[in-house]
């Protein structure tokens, strides 16, 4: 079957993968595997739980099948990744940052864990460039791509539902060319897009519950993990922690508004204590707030092995200023840097309301990575012009004061049998 086990919220992405390619649909998969019961969940958005699904329906079940799938889906972000550097850098620039992106140990340590992030990777890559091609020729077209790209990307994630507004407003407030008239509707545009991709999950959660459902059902279980005395005070704050003792009556939606004002009646109850806690919570995020013992919780909870995780925390660090160096490139080219912060700003929020864990990072990864290229190929370009040619005209955008006019052409661009499934594992129950 498999030497690698999984548990926790791997075991539950691999067997719901099992009943989505059973036709059982969005169902508690240790529930129907154990007693056979059927309990509707939406512990986590649906897209990465689907593409496993689909994998099954292939026939390929087991973990060692579903963590190569896992994997394909991270060599797509390596390739989404270069592209992104090659359309707002050059064509040595997208090289570099393949070549990074094939080796920086926060974007490969997710490949092989069965949990959503490598759906996360791949998507946001595709959100940038979508994002920039907006940017370099604001028109309707541009911005259904960009509402689509952006409903799929939180698809993959929660938190990154929030990432639109963050992105689209300054987006659009630099565009000095174009109206307000013009402006809002491309957000309109935008929205709409975005919401027909999300609209069905959500019209389907909304007809299986006995509560409002929309992106998941599981908001109350994320934040009751970290509202107790363990998540807040002692050696573990910042951290989540194994607050919810007993599980409340009722259908998801329903232990969801429980678990949700019992997390918010504790934070009332420890007001004081909040402003510090959410900087704990950021620090932990950013590698900044003990960072080894975040290495060591990452190796115990999180699935990583110690060597990995040391090899992530180090990496971070290396390429940091390279990717501050990149902002202020593209800042001085005139092309806007709020696709690549507007990530970081979200997992900053979902970090200081929830807890800091680093898996949070993985939707500004691909940009961080994107932004660290650019520095080094500019320094590549001053300190060893000859070595290499410039960029070609195609791949690497002028620096207008403002985005050009909708419209304008000068800136357009042209049966197998399956075999028979494993046993599944002693399933262990995690809600979250």
């Amino acid at each position: 079957y498999s030497h690698y086990q999984v548990n926790g919220d791997a075991l539950y992405y691999h067997l719901q993968a099992w009943t989505i390619a059973d036709g059982k649909g969005f169902i508690n998969p240790f529930d129907w595997y154990d007693r056979g019961k059927v309990v509707q969940i939406a512990a986590n958005p649906p897209l990465y739980a689907s593409y496993l699904g689909a994998v099954s329906k292939l026939g390929f079940w087991s973990v060692t099948e579903h963590r190569l799938a896992s994997s394909l889906l991270g060599t797509g972000a390596v390739v989404m990744i270069g592209l992104v550097a090659r359309q707002i850098g050059s064509n040595r620039a997208g090289i570099i940052a393949a070549a990074i992106a094939a080796v920086y140990p926060n974007l490969w340590i997710n490949d092989g864990m069965l949990l959503a992030e490598p759906m996360t990777a791949l998507c946001m890559p595709i959100l940038l460039l979508a994002a920039y091609a907006f940017w370099r020729e604001p028109v309707l077209k541009r911005a259904v791509w960009l509402g689509l790209a952006l409903g799929l990307a939180a698809l993959s994630r929660g938190e990154v539902v929030f990432l639109a507004p963050i992105l689209m407003l300054p987006l659009l407030y630099g565009m000095h060319s174009l109206s307000l008239r013009e402006r809002g509707k491309l957000l309109v545009v935008t929205a709409l897009c975005m919401i027909a991709v999300i609209g069905p999950w959500v019209g389907y959660n909304l007809s299986r519950y006995e509560e409002p459902v929309f992106m998941t059902d599981h908001w109350g279980t994320v934040l009751k993990a970290a509202s107790c005395d363990e998540a807040w005070y002692g050696e573990y704050a910042g951290w989540y922690w194994f607050c919810q003792k007993v599980q409340p009556p009722g259908d998801y939606s329903q232990r969801d508004i429980i678990l949700r004002n019992e997390a918010i009646e504790y934070t009332r109850d420890n007001l004081d204590r909040l402003p510090k806690l959410m900087a704990i919570r950021v620090g932990r995020l950013w590698d900044i707030y003990r960072p080894r013992q975040t290495i060591q919780l990452n190796a115990t909870f999180e699935g990583r092995t110690p060597d990995a995780s040391v090899a992530a925390f180090w990496s971070y660090w290396a390429l940091l200023p390279f990717a501050l160096g990149g902002l202020v490139v593209l800042k001085k080219r005139g092309i806007p840097i709020i696709p690549i912060v507007a990530p970081a700003i979200t997992v900053t929020i979902a970090a200081a309301t929830t807890y800091g864990v680093l898996r949070y990072r993985v939707s500004f990864e691909p940009g961080f990575v994107v932004a660290a290229a650019i520095a080094i190929d500019a320094l590549l370009r001053r300190f060893a012009p000859g070595r290499s040619a410039p960029p070609d005209a195609d791949t690497a955008p002028e620096a207008p004061d403002a985005p050009v006019e909708p419209g304008s052409p000068e800136r357009r661009s042209p049966e197998r049998r399956s075999p028979e499934r494993p046993t599944p594992m002693e399933p262990v129950h995690v809600d979250g």
